[in-house]
């Protein structure tokens, strides 16, 4: 009983984080946080195929087996786009394939965490203490 409220604590918490990442506006041009999206990608261990950052922010990478991952394959496709000037949003779009061909694919909300907290680490606190409110209110 106890595991499972820890579990619906977690889950909570990682809506709360998702939702708010839905709704990041980054306060920074996609010209400036290109550089560091891009670092984040190759930490992964995913190699790029094609990035530009003139129109906005694209990047998008090979299939790949990414550090940690046990078997299977992904990719990443990051859009960024400037609702307004100076202003960044971005969405990161994840490709999978298990080890028997099956496909999936879906909003990557882990590696837009970390974003979050490469560029705007005091928003990704803030995002994680609301995150942490809304889980134990419940």
């Amino acid at each position: 009983l106890l595991q499972g409220c820890f579990l619906a604590a977690y889950m909570k918490k990682q809506d709360a984080i998702n939702a708010g990442l839905q709704q990041q506006v980054y306060d920074k041009s996609c010209k400036e946080i290109f550089p560091t999206v891009r670092q984040s990608v190759f930490s992964t261990g995913l190699a790029v195929t094609s990035a530009d950052d003139t129109a906005g922010l694209s990047i998008e990478t090979d299939w790949g087996q990414a550090q940690g991952q046990t078997g299977g394959k992904q990719r990443l496709m990051i859009q960024g786009s400037e609702p307004t000037p100076g202003k960044c949003t971005i969405q990161v779009q994840r490709a999978t394939m298990g080890k028997k061909g099956e496909m999936s694919s879906g909003r990557a909300f882990d590696f837009e965490y970390q974003l979050l907290q490469a560029i705007e680490p005091e928003k990704a606190a803030s995002l994680e203490q609301e995150a942490e409110r809304v889980a134990n209110a419940g």
